[in-house]
């Protein structure tokens, strides 16, 4: 079940389920209320809608919707910064499946995030079920007045600790439509003035599968920076933050509660010009902004492509010297220069024996897609790979494996051969 923000193209159903909640209203002052939420520029907040979440139909059109405000006062609560529940709707075809539950939940989570303590609502005697509903969802009723406290204090950094949706993998649709909300978000947050997608959410879509994360860049205007960084509520808003850490000075990598991950960064103009980077997709920007934006001015540094004589050489050297730490006894870096550095080598050494096939490879991470670009090569990759107990073994199976594409040079292949046998005996006097 999948609960969200309210988006252009929803006006429609909102308005619809707007007038079956409240049929005593005129359409049109319901119309004005919606349009003036989902204006561009942003208006200021209306006085009883602050935000506002949706619950989509799988077929189409949408089935629930929730709006929310924060009030100063409300009857029974005792704090100053209340989230307040407007509207509460879900279609009669699909109550009793927990849609109204999920959007009650969400609407409590983006309180929090706001700094409220405690939750309210209202009835009236139209609605005979609502005391029931809200009793169900922990509320307190207060004449007809309902008052839930919120048990979970927010913290500066909008982190709500909530259940992470475990997933196998995520719908493409579904990044899609992360990426779309988070350019809305930023629309309605005053100081952005574009978002970039990076790699297989921008120019790459074609390699976007249920295992991507959301890669991009979001611009904002000069002076502005530090304030997106320090306070994320602009992602928060949207879902639940599970998890997040600084990876940088401009950015962050973080989880969202439904599963979806991302890593990206902030920039102001000035910046994004020094900045090499492969061209991104303009997912959102303002009128003012060209599209260019997501054009690097500075072109990413390249990358020499290394002769087969010197990756041979790194392979070679780097499994003798491993073998000599494996003696040594120290395991864990044998580890590394057999089954890392050598490794590392040793994928770059695929484009002289197959012919890649044609998938998107980067240039910068060889090992990237590696078993759908060289099927051939990769079909060896678990004899090379054989853990922390059997580096040995690791290194020999990398050295049968060159010795059967390439020529080597002879006594480094016999003093390999007569190390992995020494370290053997070491390794097994000392056990």
């Amino acid at each position: 079940m999948i609960i969200r923000p309210v988006q252009l193209d929803d006006v429609s159903e909102w308005l619809r389920m707007r007038v079956a909640l409240w049929p005593d209203t005129d359409p049109d002052e319901e119309a004005n209320e919606i349009a003036h939420f989902l204006a561009v520029p942003p208006r200021p907040p209306l006085p009883t809608l602050h935000a506002a979440f949706v619950c989509p139909r799988p077929d189409g059109g949408l089935c629930g919707l929730v709006e929310v405000s924060i009030h100063h006062t409300a009857p029974g609560c005792e704090t100053d910064r209340i989230g307040y529940l407007e509207a509460w709707y879900v279609d009669p075809d699909w109550r009793g499946r927990g849609v109204g539950r999920a959007l009650v939940e969400r609407t409590e989570t983006w309180a929090k995030a706001e700094g409220c303590l405690e939750m309210a609502s209202d009835t009236n005697p139209s609605y005979p079920l609502s005391p029931q509903a809200h009793a169900a969802l922990g509320y307190e009723e207060t004449e007809r007045y309902f008052r839930k406290e919120l048990m979970d204090t927010p913290t500066s950094e909008d982190k709500i600790d909530v259940p992470l949706k475990q997933v196998e993998g995520m719908e493409t649709e579904l990044l899609l439509t992360r990426l779309d909300e988070i350019g809305q978000s930023l629309e309605r947050s005053h100081h952005a003035l574009a978002l970039i997608g990076l790699g297989s959410v921008g120019v790459e879509l074609e390699r976007l599968d249920a295992y991507s994360d959301l890669d991009f860049f979001v611009i904002v205007e000069p002076g502005y920076k530090r304030a997106y960084l320090n306070d994320l509520h602009w992602l928060s808003a949207i879902n639940p933050i599970a998890y997040h850490f600084p990876n940088t000075e401009d950015g962050y990598k973080l989880l969202f509660a439904d599963g979806i991950f991302c890593e990206f960064a902030l920039f102001e103009p000035e910046e994004l010009l020094g900045i090499p980077f492969a061209a991104g997709r303009v997912v959102w920007k303002q009128p003012q902004v060209p599209e260019t934006i997501s054009q690097p001015r500075q072109p990413q540094p390249t990358r020499r492509k290394p002769d087969q004589e010197w990756l041979l050489g790194e392979v070679l050297t780097n499994l003798y010297v491993g073998l000599a730490r494996e003696g040594r006894g120290e395991r864990l870096s044998a580890l590394r220069f057999i089954q890392g550095y050598a490794v590392d080598r040793l994928v770059e050494l695929a484009d002289f024996i197959e012919t890649a096939q044609p998938v998107f490879g980067d240039p910068f991470a060889p090992e990237r897609r590696f078993e759908q670009r060289y099927k051939m090569t990769a079909s060896h990759a678990a004899a090379w790979l054989q853990g922390y107990e059997r580096n040995k073994e690791s290194a020999l199976a990398i050295l049968s494996f060159l010795e059967q594409h390439f020529p080597l040079n002879q006594p480094m292949c016999e003093a390999i051969k007569s190390m992995a046998l020494h370290s053997r005996i070491v390794t097994d006097n000392v056990s």
